[in-house]
């Protein structure tokens, strides 16, 4: 269905196997439109955003259930969006206005970084830490950190960070 014009209407979520046996509906969800629900890398989780309230006040729900959608929970309420999963599964990084945090199952969530309020294009490495860019005024900065801890620049991109955002690739 056009979510944009039925707003209300569920998202279905299937298993499909790949041994090619019939796909099975595993449950709904409501989402915000034009969000999707994500699962976590192990698929042991799901976690997708609901509109809250009035939809001029732009609250959202940041909900999180098991892939059936069974032990649906509120995680948070507030002017949000889901920037993804860590690798572990557990872990999971949120973006509430201009702060970026580092949200975990069962746990308040702290600011991702320390030092470093917001964080966009988050890549985890293996070793846990995290490459991002951070927008500053004239431009932007490709950063490393532990979530958690302190980050540190890489380097500066100078410019007009409204008309470019720098892309990169992790290769370890």
């Amino acid at each position: 269905s056009d979510l944009l014009s039925s707003p209300d209407q569920k998202t279905t979520r299937y298993e499909i196997l790949t041994d090619g046996s019939q796909a099975k509906k595993i449950g709904t969800v409501t989402t915000a439109p034009l969000l999707a629900p994500e699962f976590s890398p192990d698929a042991s989780r799901l976690i997708y955003v609901k509109v809250h309230g009035a939809a001029e006040d732009n609250q959202r729900e940041l909900r999180i259930a098991d892939p059936s959608g069974a032990n649906d929970t509120v995680y948070r309420t507030a002017q949000l969006d889901f920037n993804g999963w860590a690798p572990d599964s557990t872990r999971f990084v949120y973006t509430e206005g201009s702060d970026t945090f580092l949200g975990q199952i069962g746990v308040d969530a702290v600011r991702l970084f320390t030092d470093t309020r917001s964080a966009t294009a988050i890549d985890w490495l293996k070793n846990g830490q995290i490459l991002f860019l951070h927008r500053i005024s004239n431009g932007w900065q490709i950063k490393l950190g532990m979530p958690g801890g302190a980050s540190e620049v890489l380097i500066s991109l100078p410019g007009d960070p409204d008309n470019f955002m720098p892309n990169f690739a992790v290769k370890e």
